[in-house]
């Protein structure tokens, strides 16, 4: 009676061994089948060049420098804002009574503390005091300033600076010296054209002959009387406003002749060492 038992046993564990083996056989051959799949897929499927090994060409200089160069130019043009700005801060806080028009006083005013500034020139030997005549430059005048001159025309503010300089460098013993200011005014009294009047007092040398009055280094005995003396130059120089009290326009006039003939006592001199000056080339 116990035989048939183990016998019915022996076969249950039989028929689940065969049923797992099965079972384990068609997971087999589905995974071979999804294997087989794949790799039809991956034939199939077009193929990606091999990547170069070669290294991308560099990027040329050229339009590097050129990117270089405009954003100089940018940060050039961010700094010059960043001084005008400054300027005219210093300007408000120096002359705290500044009306919206620009009255005739406060013209009269700038006129004076123009003068007095450059009453020895542009400074060429202390930082500090440049920085301070040209930030009073930057703070009265437009960036976009016009020059007229009599054979002559300029634009920009950086132009009247540089001229500044450069006069500086040629010109010994230089004094500026405040004659008068008159202010023409419109309807309502606001200041359209401020006429300053100034003399220029400098010592010649044969470096300013030779750099502005070149046709003298022709006659020997006239450069002998002239170098070394002190001549005195009369310049009036008319500064015209914007409706926003700005200088937007500047007109000198410099009197060549008449100072070389006061100082020769003879016209024809003067008119000798006057002709063909190169003063137009301070603003080139």
């Amino acid at each position: 009676m116990e035989r048939p038992a183990r016998d019915y046993e022996e076969t249950k564990d039989v028929d689940n061994d065969n049923t797992t083996r099965g079972e384990d056989d068609g997971r087999d051959d589905a995974d071979d089948g999804g294997n087989e799949k794949d790799a039809e897929k991956e034939s199939s499927a077009p193929r990606r060049p091999p990547a170069s090994s070669e290294a991308p060409p560099p990027r040329p200089k050229r339009s590097r420098r050129r990117k270089e160069e405009r954003l100089e130019g940018e940060v050039a043009h961010i700094q010059r804002e960043i001084h005008r700005l400054e300027g005219k801060r210093d300007c408000m806080l120096d002359y705290p009574l500044q009306s919206t028009t620009l009255n005739d006083r406060h013209s009269t005013k700038i006129m004076l503390d123009y003068c007095k500034l450059f009453e020895y020139g542009f400074t060429l030997h202390n930082d500090q005091e440049s920085w301070r005549q040209e930030q009073f430059l930057r703070s009265v005048m437009r960036e976009d300033l016009r020059i007229v001159g009599m054979s002559f025309s300029a634009i920009g503010l950086d132009k009247l600076i540089g001229a500044h300089r450069l006069y500086s460098v040629a010109h010994v013993s230089y004094s500026l010296t405040f004659i008068h200011c008159e202010n023409i005014l419109d309807d309502v009294g606001a200041v359209l054209v401020c006429e300053l009047k100034t003399v220029a007092t400098q010592r010649i040398t044969h470096k300013m002959l030779q750099l502005y009055y070149p046709s003298v280094l022709e006659h020997e005995e006239l450069l002998d009387r002239l170098v070394g003396q002190m001549i005195d130059i009369t310049v009036t120089q008319f500064f015209e406003f914007d409706n926003l009290g700005r200088i937007e326009a500047y007109v000198p006039r410099i009197e060549v002749f008449q100072a070389f003939a006061d100082l020769l006592v003879n016209t024809d001199l003067g008119v000798l060492c006057s002709v063909d000056h190169k003063l137009r080339n301070l603003f080139q």
